[in-house]
């Protein structure tokens, strides 16, 4: 296992590394525009290394969940949690069609999509929404429904919704867990 963590630090630090190359470069090639070739190699090297590192703890993941048979240490907790968030976005293709790497380009490309996906102009005018809402065909109470629906809520019907809570849950603001109101059931229905 401890080679597997140094193989990992290894590349972490050459992500590091990568990283501010890459942030020099952007610099270089906005100033004088000569470096493109060279970032988008350096571009491409960021990205396999991000996957290999991907691979890498996947790896190490498989490899401890094997070991210990079955039983989640510390470090089998940490890893499926970073695989439950998911992975980053390392690279996004920009409106001008060029790879955007930067996490200030990648932020900028969702910005400018939901800008755009908000404010464009409506494309429904008020006639085609009263027509749309007429044309749906909703369920209708009849009087004796509606009258049991707006009645007094029953001291059985609280009782109900009350078994029915799951354990271990808050059901209300008031931060009271489904347990006190199992508990105190009798004092709670009226």
């Amino acid at each position: 296992m401890g080679k597997a963590v140094g193989i990992r630090r290894e590349l972490e630090h050459t992500l590091t590394r990568m990283e501010s190359k890459l942030r020099e470069l952007e610099k270089e090639m906005v100033a004088d525009g000569t470096k493109r070739q060279e970032l988008e190699e350096c571009k491409s090297e960021y990205t396999a290394l991000i996957e290999k590192l991907r691979c890498h703890n996947h790896h190490l993941y498989i490899t401890h969940t094997h070991s210990e048979e079955g039983k989640a240490g510390k470090l089998l907790a940490q890893m499926v949690q970073r695989e439950q968030r998911g992975e980053p976005i390392t690279k996004i293709t920009l409106e001008n069609g060029v790879m955007g790497y930067s996490q200030a380009e990648i932020n900028g490309a969702f910005m400018d999509y939901y800008r755009e996906l908000y404010e464009a102009p409506r494309q429904w005018n008020e006639d085609d929404y009263e027509e749309y809402l007429n044309d749906i065909e909703l369920q209708q109470l009849d009087a004796e429904e509606g009258t049991e629906l707006g009645g007094p809520i029953t001291p059985e019907e609280v009782g109900e919704v009350i078994k029915g809570l799951a354990n271990g849950k808050t059901p209300g603001g008031d931060g009271f867990p489904s347990e006190f109101y199992k508990q105190y059931k009798r004092v709670l229905i009226p």
